[in-house]
């Protein structure tokens, strides 16, 4: 199917999709959310490391990342540190 044809077929008034062949994920963005200690774009879908700190999961880039947090999450969560571009 083109843009075209896509695009006018996506304007039912009720959200349908008419002839659309693909579902409804396809549609949907993955919201990216930011490692906290080097600013990086993570997909939390994927994303292969993760902790949870005071019930609240946390997302990052690579293992260093993960573990600089893990040690002072404060550090990071208080704003006071600027985040630290990973190489």
């Amino acid at each position: 199917m083109n843009m075209a044809t896509h695009s006018a077929s996506s304007r039912s008034s009720k959200g349908d999709h008419g002839n659309c062949d693909h579902t409804h994920a396809a549609h949907s963005a993955t919201a990216a959310v930011k490692d906290p200690v080097c600013g990086m774009n993570v997909d939390p879908k994927t994303a292969k490391y993760q902790t949870r700190h005071e019930g609240q999961a946390y997302f990052f880039c690579s293992a260093g990342c993960m573990e600089k947090f893990e040690a002072t999450p404060e550090k990071y969560l208080s704003g006071e540190e600027t985040a630290e571009p990973m190489p």
